[in-house]
């Protein structure tokens, strides 16, 4: 369940509308932080993502593996949704 809900933040529109609405963060830079987002989820195995062009896999697998990058979701929601 949490990966189709997370769905929309991997597929890159997001990551387009950001980078068309706040054209001073890199597009890549919101990529990278949207599925690192969706990677800290620990019910979250697998997050699909959109790859339309050869670098992207490379990227997202280092995301991937980058596990000490991880965002610490229990203390963001403590922290921004109280």
């Amino acid at each position: 369940m949490g990966i189709i809900l997370m769905r929309p933040l991997t597929s890159g529109v997001f990551q387009r509308l950001m980078a068309q609405t706040f054209r001073q963060i890199d597009v890549l830079d919101v990529g990278k932080l949207l599925l690192n987002y969706v990677l800290s989820d620990p019910y979250v195995d697998v997050a699909l993502v959109g790859m339309r062009e050869p670098p992207f896999v490379e990227l997202n697998n280092e995301i991937s593996d980058d596990v000490a990058s991880r965002i610490d979701l229990a203390a963001l929601h403590d922290r921004y949704v109280r």
